[in-house]
């Protein structure tokens, strides 16, 4: 956490472009709401929440299933045993909160069969990097663009396929 916290407020200090954006986002959720020095307090957490999901995907290769597991808690699994009683699979609709590769990677270590719908990264590198990891613990990776009878597939197969729809999707986006 302290890397985090430290190599946080690095990202909040140098990357200024990225900062006005945050500080600006923020302003309009909150209006007059908070104070200019509690909206530079929430950007500066939000700057140590995103490098602490970075070292977490980093160490993540290095985790034991047992490790993962011990430090996580889950709550309302019953909801995936539902689903998956009904034997249609599901589609598991989340944001960018935290550590999404973790997320999804732990749910798959309980037991549920989860992929990832995501797109293809610009650099092959940081595909690898981001998506490598959750493949190694079971999770598979589908990429934008794959056909939609292989999506049914894997819904009538009872499978669980996971979306992070707050991406930008450029001019075919919706905002």
């Amino acid at each position: 956490l302290r890397i985090a916290h430290f190599l946080g407020d690095i990202g909040f200090s140098l990357l200024c472009i990225r900062r006005k954006v945050t500080l600006d986002n923020l302003r309009m959720v909150f209006r007059n709401q908070k104070s200019e020095k509690e909206i530079n307090k929430i950007a500066q957490q939000s700057y140590r929440n995103t490098a602490r999901g970075f070292i977490e995907h980093l160490i993540l290769p290095a985790l034991s299933k047992e490790k993962i597991l011990a430090n996580l808690e889950f709550e309302n699994l019953g909801y995936f045993d539902e689903l998956m009683q009904h034997g249609k699979g599901g589609i598991l609709v989340s944001s960018h909160f935290g550590s999404w590769q973790l997320g999804g990677t732990s749910v798959r270590l309980v037991g549920y069969p989860v992929n990832f719908l995501v797109q293809r990264q610009n650099n092959h590198l940081v595909e690898d990097l981001v998506y490598k990891y959750i493949e190694e613990k079971g999770v598979k990776v589908l990429y934008r663009g794959v056909s939609a009878g292989q999506i049914f597939d894997l819904l009538k197969s009872n499978q669980i396929i996971a979306v992070l729809p707050d991406q930008d999707a450029g001019k075919s986006g919706v905002i």
